[in-house]
């Protein structure tokens, strides 16, 4: 039976138990064995070793074991809360399994995710793949800041990917590329056409950002000059 499941009272039993003492190893295989059977012989159950004998000890101490007539059994609700205490300790050492690369994993996860929320709460029609790139771009920030960003930030990196994609896209562009071609030839420098340019895309990600903002007030950013 899960903690979950069980009774209030044998649930704040095994919360107790497993907060209020070190269950050692034997201990939780005592606990495997009897929760196998309805009883098991007192010599067969503890084969000699003084390690189990102290943990017989214990249990029968903690009301999680009863002896009689040489055969070491539980009961049901002593079944329930071993049950309770062996499934806290699996979960423990799934824990600790994991280590802490994949804790920092699911960390930076857990963040992107928020940050991608965050994004969309700004941009309510944004598309998905827009809002995760943003999120990541956002979450070293994120880190330092412990998660609190403002929604200028969140406008600032949507702007900034959008540009780095539109600056190539419009590039592209037969008439884009075709004035980007004749202001070559009349030898303009190439600060005037890299400004001509990004004034294309300025336009793309202005357009782009009011209708993902949808029915909200406009928002603009300093990167779009």
């Amino acid at each position: 039976m899960s903690e979950d499941r069980l009774p209030d009272p044998l649930r704040d039993r095994a919360e107790r138990l497993v907060a209020s003492r070190r269950w050692t190893r034997s201990d939780l295989d005592l606990l495997r064995i009897l929760l196998a059977a309805d009883g098991v012989g007192r010599d067969r159950l503890l084969a000699g070793d003084p390690l189990r004998e102290r943990s017989l000890a214990s249990l029968l101490k903690l009301g999680l074991a009863t002896e009689a007539d040489g055969s070491v059994s539980m009961n049901a609700d002593a079944k329930a809360v071993g049950d309770a205490v062996l499934a806290w300790h699996a979960a423990k050492q799934a824990r600790a399994s994991v280590g802490p690369a994949a804790e920092g994993r699911k960390r930076g996860e857990d963040l992107k995710r928020s940050l991608a929320d965050a994004v969309r709460g700004v941009f309510p029609r944004i598309p998905d793949e827009v809002a995760q790139a943003a999120a990541t771009r956002l979450a070293p920030a994120a880190v330092k800041m412990g998660g609190r960003l403002a929604a200028q930030s969140m406008v600032d990196a949507v702007v900034a990917i959008r540009m780095e994609r539109w600056r190539q896209a419009v590039a592209s562009e037969p008439e884009v590329a075709e004035r980007l071609q004749a202001m070559q030839m009349r030898g303009d420098n190439n600060r005037a056409v890299k400004r001509f340019r990004d004034q294309r895309a300025v336009e793309r990600v202005e357009a782009e950002i009011a209708e993902w903002r949808g029915g909200l007030e406009p928002v603009t950013s300093r990167r779009l000059g």
